[in-house]
């Protein structure tokens, strides 16, 4: 059975289809060559469809493209039967090929009917440029909205800090004077250090109100500035002592840096009032810098007369130290006394993690 049916579709007791153009080689030729051009377009069309579905994920009905594939490679063997039945009369294969084209063909007819209404709902190429410049539209008007009200708060921020450094610097003047008009050592002593301690957080506010982004602090010209202040006080009796700053490029928010330059006025005044007691001239030396994994590193030490053998720095009660060693706890930091000539603190405390930190540079900075 199966040979008399591969008999059949072989068959070639049929005349060939190129009796019909009476062998006219002119006629045969056209026929061939257009079927043959035909059959290669019909090829390449499918491959196109293929290549872009799988490009553009996101096109809609992606099975209707592979269906219209299959329909036109059928389209295409059929042409090329046509080239092929001219000389050889297998018309029985050629007409099962053509009914398998019919029924693709057909099977895509129909897949189409309930795929044009949804297509018909698809946005038009003109209503999604509309829409997209509607929408970058609605972005651009809410983007500037948000930058005006950014620049207002920060314009509000700035006078915030403005106003603080201001209020401050009103207190220490007012210290001032009446450290001036009072005669008791100790009160004028102890009002100077409240005096310095201002300064120090007016100092932060005014940086903060110069900055760009109003959030961080360049370190290094704040300890700058600070410590030049403080020396400048006490310069006058202690004209032969001399300090040196040696920070790098680090920026730390508020939070970070007010501790930081409250830690550094009183043990940096300690040293001024204390280290060099019965001495001509001295050093004292300020580094800053940081470790990997960005970790914060703030050294004050002098080569004065260093700390009495009988005083034990940890359990001391007297305010400098006891603020220092809370100041440190508050930015998660700890100290430690430096061994070597004179007296030496260093700090070690984690980066805030929202200022990244850099370092682009030392600079020292020697005053005396």
């Amino acid at each position: 059975m199966y040979s008399d049916l591969v008999s059949i579709l072989v068959a070639s007791s049929y005349i060939p289809h190129g009796h019909c153009y009476l062998w006219d080689p002119a006629l045969v030729w056209l026929h061939v060559l257009s079927d043959g051009l035909i059959g290669c377009s019909y090829f390449s069309i499918p491959m196109a469809l293929v290549y872009f579905v799988r490009q553009r994920k996101d096109v809609p009905y992606p099975w209707i493209f592979f269906l219209f594939g299959a329909f036109i490679t059928a389209c295409g063997i059929t042409h090329l039967f046509s080239i092929w039945t001219l000389w050889s009369p297998n018309y029985w294969l050629s007409g099962l090929v053509k009914s398998g084209t019919a029924l693709i063909s057909l099977a895509t007819a129909f897949s189409l009917i309930p795929v044009i209404p949804g297509a018909l709902s698809l946005p038009s190429q003109s209503e999604l440029l509309q829409s997209k410049a509607e929408l970058e539209q609605r972005v651009s008007e809410r983007t500037q909205a948000l930058e005006t009200s950014l620049a207002e708060k920060n314009s509000m921020l700035k006078e915030v800090h403005h106003r603080v450094k201001n209020n401050l610097q009103i207190i220490s003047s007012l210290l001032s004077l009446q450290s001036f008009a009072n005669e008791n050592t100790a009160v004028k002593s102890l009002m100077e250090d409240c005096q310095h301690r201002i300064l120090s957080m007016a100092l932060i506010h005014e940086k903060l109100y110069r900055s760009k982004d109003l959030a961080s602090i360049d370190m290094a010209e704040y300890l700058r500035d600070f410590l030049e202040q403080i020396f400048a006080a006490y310069r006058v009796n202690l004209p032969q002592v001399r300090f040196c700053l040696n920070s790098e490029d680090i920026a730390l928010d508020i939070d970070a840096a007010i501790p930081c330059g409250l830690i550094v006025n009183e043990l940096f005044s300690n040293a001024l009032k204390h280290a060099f007691v019965g001495r001509d001239q001295g050093r004292i030396t300020v580094n800053f810098f940081r470790l990997p994994e960005t970790t914060c590193v703030l050294q004050i030490l002098d080569d004065g007369v260093g700390m009495r053998t009988d005083i034990d720095w940890q359990a001391t009660r007297t305010l400098g130290l006891a603020m220092v060693k809370g100041l440190a706890q508050q930015i998660s930091g700890t100290i430690s006394a430096m061994e070597g000539e004179g007296t030496g603190f260093e700090i070690i405390f984690p980066a805030p993690k929202a200022n990244k930190l850099s370092s682009l540079h030392t600079g020292a900075v020697v005053a005396g």
